[in-house]
């Protein structure tokens, strides 16, 4: 994805950009081109500037500071914050999740023994107890899990932002999936917040989780771009041993 540099924008392409956000903010245009309004002061526009450029109106300065916190991100965290990543973020924190419970339901099967053979009916008691004490052991989570639930949550919020936001708002594909998200992660932070030892806890949760990956997976895309023939393939290899003559 190209770099935009907002900052180096002159007031010529300010005024271009105001004129797509909304017809009401067309009478605008003038005042900020008259008090020569670059890249750099709009990147610094706050609700306390704008009645300097004739903005008054509460509607008129949310759809150009909503507008300008787009423009913030796309200027500062392009390379960093897009869908995808966001996307593929909450798709590795929910599979870490999954394979930490995996890996502790694994242990919970084999790391209890047997009681051996029932020679009476009070042997018999005791082994059923121990057998229910596995069960609840291995339904049990850590710490590292709600830790990860936490992460798991806090990917989910960044991408239903991103969901939330044009060009990505009101569309029927996105909305459900962001709808899916949202009620997937109320779910899965109810869950997490009951007791330690809560009936079906891990189960619930890696369920959830996987449900998570799925979602996201839906989002995340293969990009493939054509390269000239006159590039380079972008790798080099260079050996890391110095021969001495």
């Amino acid at each position: 994805m190209a770099y935009v540099n907002v900052a180096e924008w002159n007031p010529y392409q300010v005024s271009e950009w105001l004129k797509g956000l909304d017809e009401v903010i067309l009478p605008y245009v003038r005042h900020f081109a008259s008090n020569q309004v670059d890249g750099k002061r709009l990147l610094q526009l706050s609700a306390d500037t704008l009645p300097a450029l004739r903005v008054t109106k509460v509607g008129h300065q949310e759809i150009i500071l909503q507008a300008v916190d787009l423009l913030r991100n796309i200027h500062y965290h392009l390379n960093q914050e897009n869908v995808q990543h966001l996307a593929l973020r909450l798709s590795s924190k929910a599979r870490s999740v999954c394979s930490e419970l995996r890996y502790a339901a694994i242990a919970a099967r084999t790391g209890g023994g047997s009681a051996g053979e029932e020679e009476d009916g009070e042997e018999e008691e005791e082994e059923a107890g121990q057998l229910r004490g596995m069960r609840k052991k291995q339904e049990s989570v850590s710490t590292a899990v709600i830790g990860g639930v936490a992460d798991v949550l806090s990917a989910v919020k960044c991408l239903v932002y991103w969901l939330n936001r044009q060009p990505f708002e009101g569309q029927e594909r996105y909305d459900n999936i962001k709808k899916n998200l949202v009620e997937l992660s109320i779910g899965l932070a109810t869950i997490a917040q009951r007791d330690k030892f809560a009936e079906n806890q891990a189960s619930l949760i890696l369920h959830i989780c996987e449900k998570l990956v799925t979602k996201s997976d839906i989002i995340i895309q293969v990009s493939l771009y054509e390269r000239k023939n006159s590039a380079e393939c972008g790798q080099k290899f260079k050996s890391g041993i110095t021969y001495y003559w």
